[in-house]
């Protein structure tokens, strides 16, 4: 697509000067030339996104962070691909928000040559993983649905992610605990005795990938035997109504997800 830019020429306010514009298809870059060029200051409203944009300015901070996984999309503006990628790349972002260690990015290659340059990229869109245990990248050649790249990131981080948001099952859930919690709900008779064992298996868990929300299970049994298990249902159906209004921050919206999940051990 072929762009010109008329200005007016100096010597015959009348006359026309066309001048090629070269740069970036985005909107912004369209704004940042002709703010430049006729000195105006105008400001455009970019949609909120859960996908970093990367620049050569941040990229190594980001992508090399030991700390972090990253996924990172190397694009160009006029690429017909990548336009078509951009909306599941974006639900991408949204269905890895609040993963402390997951981080789904982006970066104009064409824009920024060196970086592409680098990492070996020849073509559009070209998708690479930083893991944080490598940052030596992978380069991804799965499917490029929504569906196809969560589970890739899920496998390669070790989350539990469902496209879109949310969790899987399992996920927050510890596997000897949840057999504790069928015995509870199976053997009214034994509740507080498997109470206690339930406590005592929860402290030797300390070092546990789900530590934080073992708590959970001994919480539930406590709630069982003072409000019969009824409690169970109406539990689960709070903590669906505040996932469902979103309105809690990323970090305890992941909370309330692993949490119902725990719960739902006792159904």
């Amino acid at each position: 697509m072929a762009c010109k830019v008329f200005r007016p020429s100096s010597s015959s306010p009348r006359a026309a000067e066309p001048e090629e514009y070269n740069g970036g298809r985005e909107v912004a870059d369209f704004t940042d030339f002709l703010n430049r060029k006729a000195g105006t200051k105008v400001r455009v409203k970019v949609a909120p996104s859960d996908t970093t944009v990367l620049t050569d300015d941040n990229f190594d901070s980001i992508v090399l962070d030991p700390k972090k996984n990253v996924l990172v999309e190397f694009y160009a503006p006029w690429c017909g691909h990548c336009k078509k990628l951009a909306p599941d790349y974006e639900k991408l972002g949204q269905t890895f928000q609040g993963e402390d260690e997951v981080v789904v990015a982006k970066i104009d290659a064409d824009k920024y040559k060196v970086k592409s340059g680098k990492y070996g990229v020849t073509g559009f869109p070209t998708l690479m993983w930083f893991s944080k245990a490598n940052k030596e990248p992978t380069k991804y050649t799965g499917g490029r649905t929504l569906d196809d790249m969560t589970k890739y990131i899920n496998t390669q981080a070790g989350t539990a992610r469902l496209p879109g948001g949310g969790f899987e099952t399992h996920a927050g859930t510890i596997e000897e605990l949840n057999e504790l919690a069928k015995q509870f709900m199976a053997d009214e008779g034994k509740r507080a005795e498997l109470l206690e064992s339930t406590k005592q298996k929860v402290a030797s868990l300390a070092s546990h990938a789900n530590a934080a929300l073992s708590k959970f299970y001994t919480v539930t049994m406590e709630n069982v035997i003072k409000s019969g298990a009824s409690y169970v249902a109406t539990e689960i159906a709070r903590l669906e109504r505040i996932i469902a209004s979103k309105a809690v921050k990323a970090d305890k919206l992941s909370e309330m997800f692993k949490r119902k999940n725990v719960v739902a051990q006792f159904k």
